[in-house]
């Protein structure tokens, strides 16, 4: 099991997150772009995050390795996409809990408290 796969598995989503939640503040790193999932989101298009996040999953389920945090972003910003009402109002408390219940519906005892 390639030791990359846990790093990914806790660094993309963490830092995806913090970008999100950043964005979500309607602030950008150059105060004038922002991120592209941001704008999929806020023009009710379809995101890259199957794309991105789906190629982890599938490297951790050729891997064995569980994925929680992944998946649990992939479904939220799924959801986000189907309501197309553009960027979610989501509070990093509501966040952390989907990731941890995901992680519990997996099997697994991530933490990321």
């Amino acid at each position: 099991m390639p030791a990359v796969l846990h790093v990914l598995e806790w660094l993309h989503p963490l830092l995806q997150t913090a970008l999100w939640l950043y964005h979500a503040s309607g602030r950008s790193l150059d105060h004038t772009s922002h991120a592209s999932m941001w704008e999929d989101l806020q023009l009710n298009r379809r995101t890259e995050v199957r794309f991105l996040n789906g190629e982890i999953m599938d490297l951790g389920r050729t891997h064995n390795v569980p994925t929680p945090a992944n998946t649990a972003l992939l479904n939220l910003v799924e959801e986000a996409e189907r309501a197309c009402a553009g960027l979610p109002d989501l509070p990093a408390e509501q966040l952390l809990r989907a990731i941890e219940e995901q992680s519990r519906a997996d099997g697994t005892a991530a933490s990321m408290r």
